[in-house]
């Protein structure tokens, strides 16, 4: 799956981003298998949309003056807020090689398991090698398999992708059940009362020699 953004050249000086961010477009930088990088601007609206579906591990193929440019999202600067992006790298890529990506997993399904245990998601992506064509989107891992304390679901188990290589050892775990420890109540302790001396006055104790 490849999707396609359009991105203009833009110059960089003072202000020119501040600008462009008022305008409602993002400034980005393309840099990799090109002999230079490249500044350009994409407009915020479709990068996000380009974004939600291709992640980080979607070819995005920027279209920059009518040359079409192989990239993937490789960072993101977001605003304080975090409401919108400040700035975008691409790494520009050739096709016919291979490349190494972080995919994400996505847990779908209920686990039986949860009645008696808590599942526990160690890992959150995968990490790939292959061609960027063959690169998934993301990886679904469904939850129903874990029935008891005993399940659990590893690299081995995750259905094979033509092309693509786990960089993981076939053992490791995606996700796990442990047993669910209740906490111990702390234990009360009640203070003594010391003993009410006469007209609420402490007793004075003085040493008499003998």
């Amino acid at each position: 799956m490849t999707i396609t953004l359009d991105a203009t050249p833009r110059i960089v000086r003072s202000n020119e981003a501040k600008r462009l961010r008022a305008s409602g477009r993002i400034p980005a930088i393309v840099y990799g298998t090109l002999a230079q990088p490249v500044a350009v601007s994409v407009d915020m609206h479709a990068f996000r949309s380009a974004f939600t579906e291709a992640g980080e591990s979607t070819v995005v193929e920027l279209i920059v003056d009518g040359t079409r440019i192989p990239t993937f999202v490789h960072a993101l600067t977001h605003s304080t807020l975090g409401n919108h992006f400040e700035h975008i790298d691409f790494l520009a890529i050739d096709m016919s090689h291979a490349v190494q990506v972080d995919v994400p997993i996505v847990f779908i399904g209920v686990a039986p398991a949860e009645r008696v245990g808590v599942v526990t998601k160690v890992l959150h992506d995968i990490h790939v090698s292959g061609l960027p064509s063959s690169l998934p989107h993301e990886i679904v891992v469904n939850l129903s398999s874990l029935v008891d304390l005993a399940s659990n679901i590893r690299i081995k188990d995750l259905a094979s992708i033509e092309g693509v290589t786990f960089g993981h050892d076939l053992d490791d775990v995606i996700v796990a059940v442990t047993e669910q420890v209740e906490d111990e109540p702390e234990a009360v302790v009640e203070a003594q009362e010391e003993p009410e001396l006469a007209k609420g006055k402490k007793k004075e104790i003085s040493e008499v020699a003998v």
